[in-house]
């Protein structure tokens, strides 16, 4: 029972730590903040793990990830393993059930 329960906390720490991080990540290479404003962001990340992650990570995502044109055919499943790490995408193709040819020279 409490080798599950271990398991269970790892699991969730690391989870953390990997929202963490990956919004760390999209903060750094933003552009619309200066640096003052992303340190404040960083100590609110670093302080309140998971509640400061989310916070900016909404802030983020009114300029969701931009997806390539070749990842624009996976947008669907991208947005379902992004949900998690609280990151917004944007596709050029929002109609998954388009036509097969699409995004092909013809």
């Amino acid at each position: 029972m409490t080798y599950q329960i271990t398991v269970v906390v790892y699991i969730l720490l690391s989870y953390v730590a990997i929202v963490n991080i990956v919004t760390t990540y999209r903060l750094i290479f933003c552009d619309i903040y200066e640096v003052s404003q992303k340190l404040l962001q960083l100590l609110l990340i670093w302080l309140l793990p998971l509640i400061g992650s989310v916070i900016v990570a909404s802030v983020l995502n009114t300029e969701p990830v931009k997806l390539s044109e070749k990842a624009s055919r996976y947008s669907l499943l991208l947005k379902w393993l992004l949900l998690p790490l609280f990151i917004a995408i944007e596709s050029d193709i929002d109609d998954d059930s388009g036509d097969i040819n699409q995004g092909y020279a013809h």
